[in-house]
């Protein structure tokens, strides 16, 4: 092959190169349009995320409130004389805030569990994006 002919053929074969990175660069710019639009629709799930959590708080409050409540009866009881005496309305009662609080811790671990993860996800992509 003559040099004329082997830089024909480097020219021919950068060109081709050219083109498909070119057509790379085209692609990745619909992926980053793409990526845009997912992380606006993260950003949109995670503000909205903020409604669960605030509903979680309110629970989490009320119940402390009804078991607070529940032991200012046990007290007032205690001091009316009537010290270890539980009927059954007080042990109805105790047993529905024992399955309240099983079901606040429940759902509380689902909750630190998602947030755990979605806060790994979004500083692995964050670490990633800002080198």
């Amino acid at each position: 092959m003559s040099d004329r002919d082997h830089m024909h053929h480097d020219h021919q074969s950068w060109s081709a190169e050219h083109t498909a990175w070119l057509d790379d660069l085209a692609r990745w710019q619909r992926e980053h349009a793409e990526a845009l639009r997912q992380l606006d629709a993260i950003a949109q799930r995670l503000r909205a995320g903020d409604a669960p959590l605030a509903t979680h708080a309110a629970r989490i409050r009320a119940h402390e409130t009804l078991s607070t409540e529940h032991e200012h009866v046990m007290d007032a009881r205690d001091t009316a004389g009537g010290h270890g005496v539980l009927d059954r309305a007080m042990t109805t009662r105790h047993a529905h805030e024992d399955a309240e609080h099983a079901a606040v811790a429940a759902a509380h671990e689902h909750y630190a569990e998602r947030h755990a993860q979605i806060m790994d996800a979004v500083a692995r992509l964050y670490a990633l994006v800002t080198k």
